[in-house]
């Protein structure tokens, strides 16, 4: 799978198309998450995936199904992978499986991290279909500060993101946390903004909570 990921980037490269972007949220305490990229041959990505699924050991721990429906020119496909109790899994909103959803074009490929993928992976064929691409940075990347707390929290167990969650779960869909990269010659600039909104809740929280002393 590995070696035909690589000859499928180079090919994707050698077109000139680097081009990508991820999502995550939370929906009922679930993380979910969703990305897409543009590839030379999106049929070839779908194939080498379902030759990986189908020579996995017969444990029943992965339930793959292909070809379960199409969209807009995508055929979609989905497995259910059986996940092991632990602290991390659970703090993540999963229970003892998660669902890993599939959608592929002849040069984009779609996956979704969650339950009810397959619905997720038809709205953004559709956003795909309505919305003119548009140029951006070569590294561009913007998250609602609750959603990453959260995710930040489910990872670590810290008393200040306690703190942050319900604080910045009060924001505006509009207060966010962006990151942007710009290339140089010899390396990359990175560039952190946070919106007014998240700066005020970041310092009721340290000031409250005593975690930065004279704040």
């Amino acid at each position: 799978l590995i070696e035909g990921s690589e000859s499928i980037a180079l090919q994707s490269i050698d077109h000139g198309w680097l081009d990508g972007a991820v999502s995550f949220d939370f929906v009922q305490d679930e993380l979910r998450l969703l990305a897409g990229v543009k590839v030379a041959d999106g049929k070839e990505v779908q194939q080498k995936m379902k030759d990986f699924l189908a020579g996995l050991p017969k444990s029943g721990d992965v339930q793959a199904e292909f070809d379960v429906a199409s969209h807009a020119g995508f055929q979609l496909h989905q497995a259910t992978i059986k996940l092991p109790k632990t602290e991390e899994t659970s703090s993540l909103g999963f229970g003892e499986s998660v669902q890993l959803s599939l959608a592929g074009s002849g040069d984009v490929i779609l996956v979704c991290l969650g339950s009810d993928g397959l619905t997720t992976l038809k709205s953004a064929i559709d956003r795909l279909r309505t919305t003119k691409g548009i140029q951006v940075t070569p590294l561009e990347g913007s998250a609602r500060a609750g959603s990453l707390a959260r995710l930040a929290q489910s990872l670590r167990s810290d008393a200040m993101l306690e703190e942050l969650v319900p604080a910045f779960d009060l924001l505006s869909e509009d207060d966010t946390i962006k990151v942007t990269g710009t290339i140089l010659p010899r390396g990359m600039v990175m560039r952190v903004s946070l919106d007014e909104g998240v700066l005020r809740a970041l310092g009721t929280v340290l000031k409250s909570g005593n975690f930065a002393p004279g704040f």
